[in-house]
């Protein structure tokens, strides 16, 4: 049975298996590496996953949802028409169709994976992601952070040199960094840090925003369709101006026609305060590893946002030296998780590499600082596993009362850097009964096991009277196994749309975008041709529907040019 890779990303996923040797990257229906994070419902009640909702969430926003993955972890719901979900359940939904890609594929079921995760996912974030493959269906055998997958898809591990690299991975809603030591065969984690809400969406708001001002519409007077449809061309606009000086932009809002044209110099110069929020986070890393710049050799970049040129040229200026990239960057994070899903298979091609990880922040728990022998100050963070601590690890220390017969410690369990818990995540409280003794005499023992894939058992031992306490924390925004099953029933009640039929529901989609984007004479050319193929479409004949597909094709290349 498969063990896949998955690179379940905030603006786009993909799925991988190591076979013979190399690592094959898994289409899906559409023939496309790229799976857009985008779940739309139609009006029949099946779900969409991928382009053909991407195209749907433009001309019907309130039917479908995006960047979820930014709100992994919380409370956030998600309305689209008649139904509710959570984060959980949309990343569900998009796991669940790229297993169906791969089970296609490799002609085998799936059952397991390895799935990335942002290098600074917190606790119930890391959570999230495992009950959204519960729920999908499938096992997490790792969770491996999307830098470390990526100085393994690079084969770090061959290096004939020791070295020190720096991952820059900037993706559409996350930024990460890690800095790693390579020797004999063992990629060594040595520092990580991050920013969960910097990433290529932030670009596209930022540019929204300036073109609203440019073309003198206030954001505020659109429709959330005209916000859907101005977001989708700022995006398209941003990745012309990757690979040009120049790119023009055309929306009609509210019956007029709005044309300008956006230079590269405009948009570096609309980012450069975002790309600013990258600093905070290297230097971080840096000092957390104890190196200088001068220690590092190579700087590689992955995530898709990589690609905008003003990103390359802020490194360069950053490290005085030039990235690297040769791997493609939307791509680099699943061929890790690929070659970690054959090593957690015991491939026998991959014996030889080891490979560790950190723990990404401090944990700890809240107690008492006396300040005189009378005084306490309470909330105070006590640290007992700090960041970039390798995993898997465990460590104790122990506690006492502050108070004359205190029957109780309530060991209250925090994630952060912050000196005091009040500015910390919490994760959980574990209370136990301690016999009634003078204040510091009933101790407890408190051991914190942290293993690869970000999930922290907690041990709270009475010194006093031997009692153990043990469990792995459930944040409060976490599922209870009867909120999984419940979840369950929803994912299965709802219906996939049939993956064969993707191409053809995509072509009417892309066309109705068409539609409403233009104007005049060219609106009515497309309601033909859209009417010629829904017509062939009808007639279940696949030679007819092959040739009205081909000239729909044509004619969507031909509509594009007038964009």
């Amino acid at each position: 049975m498969a063990v896949i890779g998955i690179d379940l990303g905030t603006t786009n996923s993909l799925v991988a298996c190591y076979k013979n040797n190399n690592v094959e990257i898994i289409p899906n229906s559409l023939g496309d590496n790229l799976t857009p994070s985008v779940v739309s419902i139609l009006e029949s009640g099946e779900v969409v996953v991928g382009k053909v909702a991407k195209e749907l969430s433009v001309n019907n926003p309130k039917h479908s949802a995006k960047e979820f993955k930014r709100f992994m972890g919380t409370n956030k719901k998600y309305y689209l028409g008649d139904k509710e979900f959570s984060a959980i359940d949309l990343s569900a939904l998009v796991l669940k169709s790229l297993v169906i890609d791969a089970e296609n594929y490799l002609n085998e079921p799936v059952e397991q994976a390895v799935i990335s995760v942002p290098a600074y996912f917190n606790e119930q974030q890391r959570k999230a992601t495992i009950q959204a493959a519960l729920i999908a269906g499938i096992k997490v055998k790792r969770l491996i952070n999307e830098p470390t997958a990526a100085a393994t898809a690079y084969h770090l591990h061959k290096s004939k040199n020791d070295k020190t690299v720096v991952i820059v991975d900037l993706g559409g809603g996350t930024f990460d960094v890690s800095i790693l030591e390579i020797f004999e065969s063992i990629l060594e984690v040595r520092a990580v840090a991050g920013d969960n809400y910097l990433g290529g969406q932030d670009f596209d708001k930022a540019l929204m925003n300036y073109i609203c001002t440019k073309i003198n519409v206030p954001k505020n007077s659109l429709t959330t369709y005209e916000k859907a449809k101005l977001k989708f061309l700022a995006e398209r606009c941003k990745m012309q101006l990757s690979d040009n000086n120049t790119a023009t932009f055309n929306i009609c809002i509210n019956d007029t026609e709005h044309n300008t044209i956006i230079s590269k110099d405009e948009f570096n110069n609309v980012i450069k305060n975002i790309m600013l929020k990258m600093k905070l986070p290297l230097k971080k890393a840096i000092r957390d590893a104890h190196i200088k710049l001068d220690y590092i050799d190579e700087i590689i970049m992955v995530g898709g946002s990589t690609k905008i040129p003003a990103v390359k040229n802020f490194l360069a200026t950053l490290f005085a030296r030039l990235p690297l990239c040769y791997l493609n960057p939307d791509e680099v994070i699943v061929r890790g998780a690929a070659i970690l899903a054959a090593m957690n298979a015991h491939n026998e091609e991959l014996k030889d590499i080891v490979l560790t990880d950190v723990c990404p922040f401090t944990l700890g728990i809240a107690v008492a600082q006396a300040i005189t022998p009378n005084e306490y100050k309470t909330g105070v963070f006590s640290p007992i596993i700090e960041r970039n601590t390798i995993v898997p690890c465990s460590y104790s220390h122990s506690y006492v009362t502050t108070r004359d017969n205190q029957e109780s410690i309530n060991v209250v369990v925090y994630q952060g850097e912050s000196r005091m818990v009040s500015d910390n995540l919490k994760l959980g409280k574990i209370s136990i009964k301690v016999p009634p003794l003078p204040s510091g005499l009933a101790e407890v023992g408190v051991r914190f096991t942290y293993d690869i894939n970000g999930i922290l058992e907690v041990e709270v031992t009475s010194t006093n009277t031997g009692e153990v306490k043990k469990e792995i924390l459930l944040n409060k925004n976490n599922l209870s196994q009867q909120d999984i099953e419940k979840h369950l029933k929803l994912i299965e009640s709802l219906k996939l749309h049939p993956k064969d039929q993707d191409e053809n529901l995509l072509l009417i989609a892309k066309g109705n975008r068409y539609y409403e984007t233009t104007l005049g004479e060219l609106r009515n050319q497309i309601t033909f041709e859209i009417s010629l193929f829904e017509s062939a479409l009808e007639s279940q004949n696949r030679t007819i529907i092959k040739e009205a597909k081909q000239r729909l094709l044509e004619f969507y290349e031909f509509v594009e040019d007038q964009y």
